[in-house]
């Protein structure tokens, strides 16, 4: 989650994006041999990650509890 870093986000909730395409193979290959959209799988994201950056955090004056340090993925400092 290096964009929430280059970003300066404060939080980030989500799927690590290159992972995220992954499935798009498989789909393109399912469509190329005429399956039908309604006929293909609906895929969900299997791991969500939270990511706190907290050099904007002290920038802003805001105190991040820790019990969502604790909880996070990532934390940058």
């Amino acid at each position: 989650m290096n964009i929430i870093k280059e970003a300066g986000a404060l939080f980030s909730y989500g799927s690590n994006a290159p992972s995220s395409f992954a499935p798009v193979g498989r789909y393109v290959d399912q469509l190329s041999k005429h399956t039908r959209p309604a006929e293909l799988p609906v895929e969900q994201m299997d791991r969500i990650r939270l990511a706190v950056n907290s050099k904007p955090a002290r920038a802003l004056g805001i105190k991040i509890p820790e019990s969502i340090l604790v909880r996070a993925d990532e934390v940058i400092k």
